[in-house]
């Protein structure tokens, strides 16, 4: 879905039409077919038209190989809960040993209360309104 809007952006500029813009619509296609069969072959069927090539099945091409090297990541994301309740998000190094991902929690942890109690510090020294203003109870 990432994809196809990506390329939905892109359509229309100097992009679109190149031979990045042909890989990335026919790596589309081949990941859709096996969800959408009958809408990817026509769409093959025309993108081999476009390029002058003989028709071919899109189900007899190869899956796409994945390149290890762009999936890695450098770091990854810790949620930091209290009481099952999301507090805060903590960017840690992926090969970070999982005492010292507790420590950086932890530290997250004490600075959303902080930020908590603040909030609430903040929020009952709220002035009450004008009597005129209050409910009649």
């Amino acid at each position: 879905m990432e994809l196809s809007n990506l390329l939905f952006r892109y359509r229309g500029t100097e992009v679109a039409g190149g031979t990045a813009w042909q890989e990335a619509i026919a790596l589309l296609e081949l990941m859709l077919a096996p969800a959408a069969p009958h809408v990817t072959e026509e769409l093959w069927a025309r993108h081999l038209a476009a390029r002058g090539e003989a028709w071919r099945s899109i189900h007899t091409e190869r899956w796409p190989a994945l390149d290890t090297a762009a999936a890695a990541v450098e770091t990854r994301e810790l949620p930091v809960q209290v009481n099952g309740k999301l507090r805060d998000r903590v960017e840690v190094a992926v090969g970070l040993p999982k005492p010292r991902s507790r420590r950086w929690s932890w530290r997250a942890r004490r600075s959303s209360r902080a930020r908590w109690e603040d909030t609430r510090a903040r929020h009952s020294r709220r002035r009450r309104p004008p009597r005129e203003h209050r409910r009649q109870g």
